[in-house]
């Protein structure tokens, strides 16, 4: 008998990571360890899955992280055995996007020293949270981003703790993009929701021209009538 879905997904994922990886060629990676809540997740199967592989992680001084958010991220990161680095953000002038600013600081940094840099945005990052994207653009490669905030939390407990409304957004999402359901049968079968799915239907097609310009991330799909594991990797842009 096959393994659950569950435990093929979670072979998947660090199989097309370990895959994307070493044939890069790259040695290293980094990654911003306070870009969103998967961050120490990606961080955590990087390690188990490339043990030998050096990782860096990056805390950047951005305003409104709590202290004692940095001192997890920073005792994750010892017990993990994942170097940190602090970034440094210059004098704030008017304008300036602080979090792509810090990206692309990272991505400075990451040429310097011949390291590959890792986005840990979600599929629900992508589709709703465009504020994050301008940063995303600074990394090569999203290991995650096929998969959404609540799938995530199911297959790796402990790291993600989505807000209660989230299983009902992330529904909508993979209706709508994943399965290419129609948003006004959506809205016909869910009518107290209507205004919610109109909302996440338009705000992914004003973004859809930005996620072209994303990096590579990681498809995983199913493949009907294979005797192995049904999911399997590719990379798309």
């Amino acid at each position: 008998p096959l393994p659950s879905p569950e435990k093929q997904l979670r072979h998947a994922l660090r199989k097309g990571m370990e895959d994307f990886i070493l044939k890069s060629g790259y040695g290293a990676v980094c990654l911003n360890l306070l870009e969103n809540s998967a961050s120490l997740l990606l961080a955590e199967l990087l390690k188990e899955t490339l043990p030998s592989l050096a990782v860096t992680g990056f805390i950047p001084s951005l305003p409104g992280i709590p202290e004692e958010t940095r001192e997890k991220v920073q005792a994750f990161a010892g017990a993990a055995g994942i170097g940190v680095r602090t970034v440094s953000l210059p004098n704030k002038t008017e304008g300036l996007d602080e979090r792509a600013t810090a990206a692309w600081l990272m991505r400075q940094w990451a040429e310097e020293e011949g390291a590959l840099p890792l986005s840990s945005l979600t599929g629900t990052d992508i589709m709703t949270e465009s504020r994050f994207l301008p940063a995303a653009l600074a990394a090569d490669f999203m290991p995650l981003g096929d998969l959404y905030e609540t799938e995530l939390a199911n297959l790796f407990p402990g790291f993600i703790s989505p807000a209660p409304e989230a299983a009902l957004r992330d529904g909508f999402l993979i209706r709508l993009h994943r399965k290419h359901e129609s948003a006004t049968e959506l809205a016909n079968r869910f009518p107290e929701s209507e205004r919610e799915i109109r909302r996440l239907q338009r705000q992914a097609r004003a973004s859809e021209w930005t996620r072209l310009k994303l990096p590579p991330r990681l498809m995983l799909r199913s493949i009907p009538g294979t005797q192995e594991t049904p999911y399997i990797h590719r990379l798309a842009d």
